[in-house]
C-alpha cells in the first residue's frame, strides 16, 4: 500500500502492476498500516480521523474517536487487537479495537510523535519524535510504562524493530541511522551515507539487512552485522518517504514525493516496476502480509484497482481520443521501443476552457499545495479573490522542476489573467514573460534585473514587522536579554534582524530600560549566522548558546528546519519564548503554542488579493513592489494565549509604533 498527499490510498497487484480497489477519503493524512493477516487496513485523515477498513470489501468497519489532530504514524499490534497512533501534538494513543471508545494516552514526548513500531511479540513499542527522543514502552502492563527514554542530537523521524527484537533502528535528522541494543538502548552501529534525513526504515524478514529511505531522493540497503552500505536505490525524482520489504525479503518497495512507488530487487537493487499514481506525492508504502499486494495512499481517498495488464491497456486505449506518442507508449504501457512506433504528430492537450470572469492561476513548487505554508497562503489569497471579485481560480501542482515551464505554458493557453509563481519557478516565469509580454505574472520574492513590465515582483518589508516584534520582546523579557540569529548574511535575513534589534533599542529609549540583544549588532552588521538553512541540530545548538548566555526570547531567521530545532531547544529549556518568521508558527504547530510569543508574518494571501485588485482596477504595474505594514502584507501574528499577559499599555504602544512606521516617523533599518 502507498499513501499520498493528494489523499489517495492505492492498493496494487504488484505482479500485474494494476490497482485493485480504492478507498475514498475526503482528507488523508497519508499514514496507513496493515494488520498481521492483511484483512484490515488502518488509514489516517488530515483532520485526525482514523478509519479501519476491511480489505476484502473496501468498507470502513471502525472509525476511531477523532481528536482533531494530525496523525504522523500508525501501527497495529501483532495480534491485531490494538492500534497505536502518534500525533502532531506530542501525544501517543493506544486503542483497544474491541472497545474503540477506550484508549490509553501516553505523554513522554514534548513534540510531534513521528513514528511508532511494535516489537514482533507485541510486548514492547518504540515511539520517536521531533523532541529528539526515542521512548521504549512496556505494553504488557496497563497503562503502558516507559522502560527507557533515549536522547539524540536531532529530531528522530522513523524507527523499526529487528525480527528477533534484539535491535531497534532509528532514523535521526542529522542524516544518520542508529542501530540500538533494544534491551539497553546502547548504540551498536551508526549508518552514514545519506545526505538528508532518513524518512523510513525496514529490516529484512531474516534480520540481516536494513533498508532506509531518505529525503535525499534515494534509498539504501545496509548489512546489519558490519554496517556496510550494500546498495543505493536511485531513480526517484524527489524525496523518498517510505520503504518496505516484501514478506519473502526478495523485493523492496519505496514511496516518493515524486508521485511514484517503485519496486526493487532487494539483492541487486534493480528497479523492477514503477507504479504511477495521479502525480500527487506519496508518504507511505506497505506490502500486504501475503506479499501479493502493495498499498499506496493519497489525500482524497483510497483506491484499489484490479485489471490484467492487457485488459488495462485495452481499456486505456478505448478511452483515448488520440494515438499514444512513442514515449507515452513506452512509459505507460511498458512496451519495448520497437512495439511503440513513432506517431505522426505530438499530441496537444486540450486548453483550460475560457472564462467570462477573471482567472488567477497558481503554479506550485514540487512539494505541491498541501502542507506548504507559502503555497497555501497564496491559494488562500486566490480564494479571497474569488469571493471578492468572482475570479475563477486554477492550480497546477508541479511534481518535477521540468513541470514549471509546462504548467506555465498550459496556463498561458488557459485564459489566465494572472499567473503566480515563486522563486523556484523564476527561470520559467522569466522565459514565459519575455515570450508573452501581454501575460501578467506575480512572482514572489525573486526580483529580476532588469525588471519586466508584465511581472510584478513582490518583496516584503519584514524589518517593519520585526521592529514591532523587538519592542514586544523587550517588554516581555524577564532576564533583560533577547537573542536573534540568522541563516545566511544577506538582506532577506538581516532585514528581520535589523528591525528586531532596533525595536529593542526603541523600547530601551522609551522606557529607560537596558534590554540587551544577543546575536546581532545592526550598526556594526555583526552577529550569529548558521551558514545555511539546514538542519534542526544547528538551530538547537545556536539557540542553546543564546539561552546559556541568558536570553529568554529567541528569534531564529533561518528557515523551517533550523526554526524547528530552535523551538525545540526553547521548549526543552523552559521559561523562554520563541518568535517565528514568515508564517504563524503557533497556528502551524499547535504543540509549540506554549512557547510562541508571536510570529513575523509575510501575508502572501494579501499580496495576491492586492495584485488581482490592481488588474480589476486597470492599475497593474510590473517591477519590484514592497509590501509592508501599510498594505497589510507583513504583520505580527496574534498573541493567542499570551494576549492576557501583554499589557494594554504595550498593545497601545505597538499600535502607535505601527502608525509611526507607516508615516515614516520611525526608521526600521540602520
Amino acid at each position: 500500500a502507498t499513501s499520498s498527499t493528494d489523499g489517495t490510498l492505492r492498493v496494487w497487484n504488484i505482479i500485474r502492476r494494476e490497482v485493485l480497489s480504492s478507498y475514498a477519503s475526503t482528507y488523508s493524512g497519508g499514514q496507513l498500516a496493515y494488520n498481521a493477516d492483511g484483512s484490515l487496513l488502518a488509514t489516517s485523515a488530515e483532520n485526525g480521523l482514523i478509519e479501519v477498513w476491511e480489505t476484502s470489501s473496501g468498507e470502513v468497519i471502525q472509525s476511531l474517536p477523532n481528536p482533531g489532530k494530525l496523525v504522523y504514524d500508525l501501527a497495529f499490534s501483532p495480534d491485531g487487537k490494538n492500534l497505536a497512533a502518534g500525533f502532531e501534538d506530542s501525544s501517543l494513543r493506544i486503542w483497544d479495537l474491541s472497545t474503540p471508545s477506550d484508549f490509553e494516552e501516553l505523554s513522554k514526548h514534548t513534540a510531534p510523535v513521528n513514528a511508532v513500531s511494535y516489537s514482533h511479540d507485541g510486548t514492547r513499542l518504540v515511539s520517536v519524535g521531533e523532541d529528539y527522543k526515542a521512548v521504549l514502552w512496556d505494553m504488557t502492563v496497563s497503562p503502558p510504562e516507559a522502560i527507557y527514554t533515549l536522547f539524540f542530537p536531532a529530531a528522530v523521524r522513523t524507527a523499526a524493530f529487528s525480527p528477533d527484537e534484539k535491535l531497534i533502528a532509528v532514523g535521526v535528522y542529522n542524516n544518520t541511522v542508529q542501530v540500538l541494543d533494544s534491551a539497553t538502548g546502547d548504540t551498536i552501529l551508526t549508518l552514514r551515507g545519506h545526505t538528508a534525513s532518513p524518512s523510513g526504515i525496514a529490516f529484512s524478514p531474516d534480520g540481516s539487512l536494513i533498508a532506509t529511505a531518505s529525503l535525499d531522493d534515494s534509498a539504501k540497503v545496509w548489512d546489519v552485522k558490519s554496517g556496510l552500505e550494500l546498495l543505493t536505490l536511485s531513480g526517484h525524482a524527489s524525496q523518498v518517504t517510505s520503504i518496505a520489504f516484501s514478506p519473502d525479503g526478495k523485493r523492496l518497495a519505496t514511496a516518493s514525493r515524486d508521485g511514484t512507488s517503485r519496486l526493487w530487487d532487494a539483492s541487486t537493487g534493480k528497479e523492477l516496476n514503477t507504479f504511477f499514481g495521479d502525480g500527487s506525492g506519496l508518504v507511505d508504502v506497505a506490502f500486504s502480509p501475503n506479499g501479493k499486494l502493495l498499498a499506496t495512499g493519497e489525500d482524497d481517498g483510497t483506491y484499489v484497482y484490479f485489471l490484467e495488464l492487457e485488459d488495462l491497456i485495452t481499456l486505456a486505449k478505448s478511452r483515448l481520443t488520440r494515438t499514444l506518442a512513442s514515449g507515452e507508449c513506452i512509459k505507460y504501457l511498458h512496451k519495448n521501443p520497437s512495439e511503440c512506433g513513432a506517431t505522426a504528430s505530438t499530441p496537444v492537450p486540450t486548453p483550460i476552457p475560457p472564462t467570462d470572469s477573471g482567472r488567477v492561476c497558481q503554479v506550485t513548487g514540487i512539494n505541491g499545495l498541501s502542507g506548504n505554508s507559502f503555497e497555501e497562503s497564496v491559494f488562500h489569497g486566490m480564494q479571497n479573490s474569488n469571493a471578492e471579485f468572482g475570479w475563477d481560480i486554477k492550480v497546477l501542482e508541479s511534481v518535477e522542476t521540468t513541470d514549471y515551464q509546462k504548467n506555465i505554458t498550459e496556463f498561458q493557453r488557459g485564459d489566465c489573467d494572472l499567473i503566480i509563481g515563486s522563486y523556484v519557478t523564476a527561470d520559467a516565469v522569466h522565459a514565459a514573460a519575455q515570450q508573452d509580454p501581454d501575460q501578467k505574472f506575480l512572482l514572489i520574492e525573486f526580483p529580476f534585473d532588469p525588471p519586466l513590465e508584465n511581472v510584478r515582483t513582490q518583496l516584503f518589508a519584514t524589518d517593519q514587522a520585526a521592529f514591532l516584534a523587538g519592542y514586544l520582546a523587550a517588554s516581555q523579557t524577564q532576564t533583560g536579554k533577547v537573542g536573534v540569529f540568522g541563516g545566511v548574511d544577506f538582506p532577506p535575513v538581516t532585514d528581520f534582524m535589523d528591525g528586531f534589534a532596533l525595536g529593542v533599542e526603541y523600547y530601551n529609549e522609551k522606557n529607560s530600560a537596558d534590554v540587551e540583544v544577543l546575536g546581532w549588532d545592526p550598526q556594526k552588521h555583526e552577529g550569529f549566522f548558521v551558514g545555511g538553512f539546514c538542519c534542526e541540530l544547528d538551530g538547537r545548538e545556536i539557540t542553546q548558546q543564546l539561552l546559556d548566555q541568558g536570553a529568554d526570547i529567541v528569534l531564529p531567521v533561518a528557515g523551517y528546519d533550523i526554526g524547528l530545532g530552535s523551538a525545540n531547544a526553547v521548549q526543552s529549556h523552559g521559561d523562554a519564548y520563541f518568535i517565528g518568521v514568515d508564517f504563524d508558527w503557533a497556528d502551524a504547530f499547535p504543540n509549540l503554542q506554549e512557547i510562541v510569543l508571536t510570529s513575523i508574518v509575510k501575508n502572501y494571501d494579501k499580496t495576491v488579493e492586492l495584485t488581482v485588485r490592481s488588474i480589476v482596477e486597470d492599475a497593474f504595474t510590473g517591477g519590484i513592489h514592497f509590501g509592508g505594514l501599510e498594505t497589510g502584507e507583513v504583520s505580527l501574528a496574534p498573541f493567542y494565549q499570551f494576549d492576557s499577559q501583554i499589557s494594554d499599555k504595550v498593545k497601545q504602544e505597538l499600535e502607535q509604533i505601527k502608525a509611526d512606521i507607516i508615516t515614516g516617523i520611525l526608521q526600521t533599518k540602520p
